[in-house]
């Protein structure tokens, strides 16, 4: 009994331990188990599908079944409306395994919208880094969504991808050289429906079965545009604070000219908000120096992690939020509410 229990253990590990060490392609040839994280927004979580099978995702999975015979295991964290800053932080909070085969980062499409070019690159590529550590082994493919209008984003993904040995997969050639319209591939023009959705899962399956079959490296380049990859911290500690009140763990107001002050140190910063149906708009000041205004408004309740600013310097800086009493675009309520319960700077350590 004691040599048949031995026998057993050393068999297991041995192939334990060779299902380790494969490459993506030789665990797919062998029937087994693909496990898959996707970071990403809206597009990276299906959005626009009719049903929940005709994501890209999931359809990804059945085409890697029949062909292979082999399951997928996903892992999603995704979130519409988010961007790489919001992907960072996520990440990093979010337990990884690391025997991940797959790693899908699917970003750019909302970026665009809120920070620069060079912002998005640090951001990007210090998501990337905290990506290949949290599963050294994964393969990564870089997906430039159908929607992204921006040559230059496009650009700094690829150029990324390059740096880390990551796959980009270039979707807007895919859609444009189809013989449907953007109407028939689209709920929206910008998320796809089912159809759209089956271009980027044949455009995946298809670059997959170009990969290796060697074991991915684990050691990381040089950085491209950062000095060393870095977290983000909580700080929930305001300087002042005039008119917000605290409930349900959240300061909160709906009174125009009430102000919250924060101060945090280095050069990026973002807000942790309760988005929802009620929510309204508020000037952002930092270093005294007008920014921008955000919304907190969202169909549905829901804790977001918003990035602000970026490359303001080391150093110590403030943070004011100001509510305007005004309602966001889609708020049909009559309340106009900010609820912020902190900020996200860099973590020192």
């Amino acid at each position: 009994m004691v040599a048949t229990g031995l026998l057993f253990f050393f068999s297991f590990n041995v192939f334990y331990s060779k299902s380790q060490t494969q490459g993506l392609m030789d665990k797919l040839e062998n029937g087994q188990t693909i496990r898959y994280l996707v970071l990403g927004d809206s597009i990276g979580r299906g959005s626009g599908a009719e049903k929940p099978e005709l994501t890209w995702f999931s359809q990804l999975e059945n085409m890697i079944h029949e062909k292979y015979g082999s399951k997928m295991n996903g892992q999603y964290i995704v979130q519409s409306g988010a961007t790489s800053f919001e992907g960072i932080y996520k990440l990093q909070e979010t337990k990884v395994s690391p025997y991940t085969d797959l790693i899908f980062i699917v970003f750019g499409e909302n970026d665009r919208k809120y920070m620069l070019k060079d912002d998005f690159a640090e951001l990007y590529e210090n998501l990337i880094r905290h990506a290949k550590i949290s599963a050294p082994q994964a393969n990564v493919i870089t997906v430039i969504e159908s929607s992204l209008p921006d040559e230059g984003f496009a650009q700094t993904i690829k150029d990324i991808s390059q740096h880390y040995g990551a796959v980009p997969v270039d979707m807007r050639p895919v859609f444009k050289q189809s013989p449907l319209s953007i109407s028939e591939l689209t709920k929206d023009s910008v998320h796809p429906n089912g159809k759209g959705y089956s271009l980027y899962a044949n455009e995946i399956f298809n670059t997959l079965s170009t990969l290796d079959h060697a074991q991915k490296s684990v050691t990381l380049p040089k950085a491209k545009y950062i000095q060393n990859e870095y977290q983000l911290k909580m700080n929930g500690r305001y300087n002042y604070n005039n008119g917000f009140t605290k409930h349900n763990g959240f300061l909160h107001s709906n009174k125009e000219k009430s102000q919250l002050i924060y101060q945090f140190n280095g050069p990026i910063v973002g807000a942790v908000l309760f988005r929802g149906p009620d929510g309204g708009t508020a000037n952002i000041y930092i270093d005294d120096q007008f920014h921008s205004t955000i919304s907190t408004w969202w169909p549905f309740q829901k804790e977001r992690y918003i990035y602000l600013a970026n490359n303001l310097g080391e150093g110590t800086h403030e943070l004011k939020i100001v509510p305007t009493g005004l309602q966001s675009k889609y708020n049909s309520t009559n309340e106009s509410y900010i609820r912020i319960s902190g900020i996200l700077e860099k973590d020192k350590d």
